[in-house]
């Protein structure tokens, strides 16, 4: 499998985005003139349907050096790893650098029907487009093996929802919608400057305001899978939408208003998550097994597929809080994981029944004075000795020699993926946070005097992470190490009005603690570091 598209297809694709971009450039003065302030009238004189837009486009360049793709047996690339002697790593990064770069264009239009109805939606026309031989989403769609991660051509519609008020009682909303919680430690719709990753649902929610309390009752399809019958006698095998995942999600807020600049806000949620069934395809020639193979091709005409007993259901109680005081602002989010699997192996004479606990909390400090503000950020994701340790769990970061066939209890938790904690460590070796507890002091400083439009501002921070469970490290030990940081941010005068120019140059180096060692006692890995260049343009 190639890690990047042809380089013929590179340049359609760049043909293709010059020539959108071409026609952005023509269209925004166009926009821009439309969408004068017009004249007051009377209220029947306004339009009945309205189009509204807004998207952006994203150039990012990245380079790594220090690091190397870590390989199995059969010299798969699984992930990023440090090096140690090299002996490990993929013979396409032996030199221990890769350089990557992607262009990101995306749509955003609205549709409001009177003030009864809208209809939004997210086009991503070029998403993760590579401008090289290397990309980092075709990395992610190799670690992961999920296709919507790798590299995307054409239009993709990403979401797509409707909300309708029902006679100011509450509001309707039905469709592919983001989905967001506090500070996105679970639940992110991303959109960061740097951000790769959005939490989506199909979604049927109702929202409404009582006593004073904000509410939303919803329920999503997490995944929802073909079935097709095959030739056994299985009567759990059936036509029916048994290998669906489903939620239910009850969510209430309240507290300070959106336009308040002082107070506190608080938002707690408990979701539900269940499957029946699950969805198995295998080449099991046993009559006992719950599927029976009718030719050797059964995976690619789908002969095979049938569904097993899951008997999955998962309890997730969240928690949020945001104060403002003077200078002060705190956040907080935490959540708890309680859930139980029947069978997670598809062989009914199996005995693969496991139970799930599992939790973490992030915490973000800032005490602003002057053109300076102190940040601390903290937080904990819940581990387990056996695995679990990194984005691939048990693949990711397993311990040589030890085996999670017949764990009963799961115990690790892990945040979102764009939550973005730090530039190296988190996001491109373990991929997120999980089995980890870290703390990262900051000291942000505006260069550009107070009360001017146009922002400049530095970042120096130094990330301290240590495992939760520091037998699931490669080395066996706690300490994962320290990651100085420097970051320069921009921001456009017009930002918030108009036209919005941002940009980012990231630098952050890895000083790898005892956790990375080349097993137990084994090889120190060695330091790595990470440059970014990031450049949006928001309209």
């Amino acid at each position: 499998m190639p890690l990047a598209p042809a380089r013929s297809s590179v340049t359609r694709r760049a043909r293709l985005v010059a020539w959108v971009w071409a026609c952005l450039l023509v269209a925004l003065p166009v926009r821009a003139q439309t969408q004068e302030p017009a004249a007051p009238g009377p209220p029947d004189a306004r339009p009945l349907v309205t189009l509204e837009w807004s998207g952006e486009a994203r150039l990012r360049t990245e380079w790594l050096q220090g690091v190397g793709l870590v390989t199995d047996s059969t010299n798969t690339p699984l992930r990023f790893g440090l090096r140690h002697d090299g002996s490990t790593m993929d013979p396409l990064l032996s030199g221990g650098s890769v350089g990557t770069g992607d262009l990101r264009l995306r749509l955003r239009p609205v549709l409001r029907v009177a003030e009864w109805s809208e209809v939004h939606a997210q086009l991503d026309l070029a998403d993760g487009l590579v401008l090289g031989d290397l990309s980092r989403e075709d990395f992610l769609a190799r670690l992961t093996g999920d296709p919507s991660q790798s590299v995307t051509s054409g239009i993709a519609v990403r979401r797509l929802w409707a909300k309708v008020r029902l006679f100011g009682l509450a509001e309707l909303l039905v469709g592919r919608t983001p989905d967001h919680f506090g500070m996105g430690v679970l639940r992110n719709q991303g959109g960061s400057l740097g951000g790769d990753y959005q939490s989506d649902v199909d979604r049927v929610a109702v929202l409404t305001d009582l006593i004073g309390v904000h509410w939303m009752l919803a329920r999503d399809t997490m995944a929802s899978w073909p079935v097709t019958r095959s030739t056994g006698e299985d009567p759990l095998q059936s036509w029916e939408d048994a290998a669906d995942v489903i939620r239910w999600v009850v969510e209430a807020s309240g507290g300070r208003k959106p336009a308040d600049t002082q107070g506190l806000a608080w938002s707690a949620a408990v979701l539900w998550q269940t499957q029946d069934r699950g969805l198995s395809l295998e080449h099991d020639v046993d009559p006992a097994g719950p599927v029976l193979v009718d030719s050797t091709d059964c995976l690619v005409v789908g002969t095979c597929a049938g569904v097993v007993p899951r008997g999955a259901s998962i309890v997730t109680s969240q928690a949020a809080l945001d104060w403002r005081s003077g200078d002060l602002h705190f956040e907080a989010e935490g959540a708890f994981q309680y859930g139980t699997f029947e069978r997670t192996e598809p062989l009914p004479r199996t005995d693969t029944s496991k139970t799930l606990v599992a939790g973490g909390f992030a915490t973000r400090t800032t005490w602003r004075r002057g053109p300076g503000e102190l940040k601390l950020d903290a937080g904990l994701a819940t581990g387990e000795g056996d695995g679990g340790f990194g984005v691939l769990d048990t693949d990711n970061f397993h311990q040589p020699g030890s085996s999670d066939a017949q764990r009963s209890l799961l115990t690790g938790f892990r945040f979102h993926r764009e939550f973005r904690v730090d530039g190296l460590m988190f996001r491109d070796l373990i991929g997120a946070v999980a089995n980890a507890w870290y703390v990262r002091p900051s000291w942000r400083h505006d260069l550009l005097p107070t009360g001017t439009d146009t922002g400049l501002r530095v970042e120096a921070a130094v990330l301290t992470a240590g495992a939760a469970s520091p037998d699931a490290t490669p080395g066996g030990a706690e300490w994962l190490g320290l990651e100085p940081e420097l970051v320069l941010d921009y921001r456009g005068a017009s930002c918030g009005t108009g036209l919005c120019l941002e940009g980012q140059l990231r630098g952050s180096w890895l000083m790898p603690g005892a956790a990375w060692d080349d097993g137990t006692g084994g090889l120190a890995a060695q330091s790595a570091w990470r440059t970014e260049a990031l450049l949006r343009l928001a309209f």
